[in-house]
């Protein structure tokens, strides 16, 4: 049996108008057009409302589609998270230190990352990655140099011959290898701490320096010389070595953190002394408590007021 097809308003409506309701508008008053127009006028005016329901019914079909499609990708991304998240390791205890992080990510996924992992013998392996950007074109970069990482992690654990250096080496290959159009560069920094001797040796590329917090409330910063990955292909990355003492506490952190904390700095402050002046204003509070109120603030802050980025700092604290 064949089935008819549905017509439109106009070719089942205008008949009937034309025959019936377009004359009795004519002659009638009020109306709900002009008294003067003509049923023609009247026939078209009404095939211009059918037209103009009909591009209604397909926006609202349209923006129904396109809601479905934003839905999809906000879980798509909110599973990218989690993926990324529960990627990176917990943080280890470790023997006579405290570790504590603060993870904010500004799109959902990251463009930083990072691997704490302990590499025996009373010893902690602590790196961060921070690609160029932010959002998912970086959290797939990092994904990637977190790899090389974690590999240079695994060949520093009772290698003496090897040092901090020598993993941030290997993520520049890995880096340098990609070929990328974009999100070509990426800061990092790994670190070593001994709780044996209390020695901490670390290298870093282009990312902020290490603030030490001293056990007196005194504040300086931990330099050492490495440039930016992915600039340099046969960069070399300095790995130094600083005495810790109980008490200290010794900061990590990704560019993000100074950005936040640039407002709070006198026009005279760089973005390094700016992040060790925020630490020394606040004397001997805990670092994991200010850890916390700055994911606060990151919650609270409009991201119109300020340079918004990832951002990941790890602070490791020696028991006194």
């Amino acid at each position: 049996m064949v089935q008819s097809q549905p017509q439109s308003f106009t070719m089942t409506a205008m008949p009937v108008l034309e025959r019936h309701i377009a004359p009795a508008l004519a002659t009638s008053t009020p109306s709900p057009f002009r008294t003067n127009d003509s049923p023609a006028n009247t026939i078209a005016y009404l095939a211009l409302i059918n037209e103009l329901q009909n591009k209604m019914t397909a926006l609202l079909s349209e923006r129904d589609a396109l809601l479905g499609t934003v839905q999809s990708l906000e879980h798509n991304v909110k599973e990218a998270a989690r993926i990324q998240q529960d990627s990176m390791s917990l943080l280890p205890k470790v023997d006579g230190a405290k570790l504590n992080l603060l993870f904010q990510p500004l799109d959902g996924v990251s463009g930083d990352a990072f691997d704490v992992q302990d590499l025996g013998d009373g010893k902690v392996g602590i790196g961060l990655i921070d690609a160029s950007d932010h959002g998912v074109p970086a959290a797939i970069l990092t994904s990637s140099l977190l790899t090389a990482l974690r590999i240079g992690q695994k060949e520093l654990a009772g290698n003496t011959d090897k040092n901090s250096g020598d993993v941030l080496q290997s993520v520049q290959s890995q880096l340098t290898g990609m070929y990328l159009s974009q999100c070509e560069f990426a800061a990092g920094l790994h670190a070593v701490y001994d709780a044996s001797s209390r020695t901490l040796g670390f290298a870093r590329a282009g990312v902020p320096y290490p603030i030490r917090i001293a056990a007196d409330g005194s504040v300086s910063a931990l330099v050492s010389d490495g440039p930016i990955m992915g600039v340099i292909e046969d960069a070399e990355f300095e790995t130094v070595s600083v005495q810790l003492e109980p008490g200290d506490t010794v900061l990590f952190a990704t560019d993000g953190l100074e950005a936040l904390l640039e407002s709070d700095a006198v026009s005279t402050d760089s973005p390094e002394q700016a992040l060790a002046a925020w630490f020394k204003e606040r004397g001997h509070t805990p670092v994991a408590t200010l850890l916390s109120e700055l994911k606060s603030r990151l919650r609270k802050t409009p991201r119109s007021t300020w340079h918004a980025d990832d951002v990941t700092a790890i602070s490791l604290h020696v028991a006194g």
